[in-house]
């Protein structure tokens, strides 16, 4: 793909610009570093039942479960809308 846009460059100026920036993408492969969070892990404190995805209750398919809304009892939460 980068062939293709060297051929389509008309100038030795438009090359040089996209090699510089060839290079500053393919350098920050090598800078790139973890996120900050992605060795934390989150506890599920939700008490919604689960569901194991091989072995689904009978009339029930994985559309059941991924369209699925949880939203607590109202007199369990505090809703920003309460009037």
């Amino acid at each position: 793909r980068i062939t293709k846009v060297f051929e389509r460059a008309k100038t030795q100026e438009c090359r040089a610009k996209i090699a510089e920036h060839f290079g500053y993408f393919i350098n920050a492969f090598g800078k790139e570093v973890s996120l900050p969070y992605e060795d934390n892990t989150f506890q599920n404190e939700c008490t919604e039942e689960t569901y194991d995805i091989n072995n689904l209750p009978k009339g029930m398919h994985f559309g059941h479960i991924q369209n699925r809304v949880y939203q607590p009892p109202r007199n369990e939460s505090v809703y920003l809308d309460d009037p």
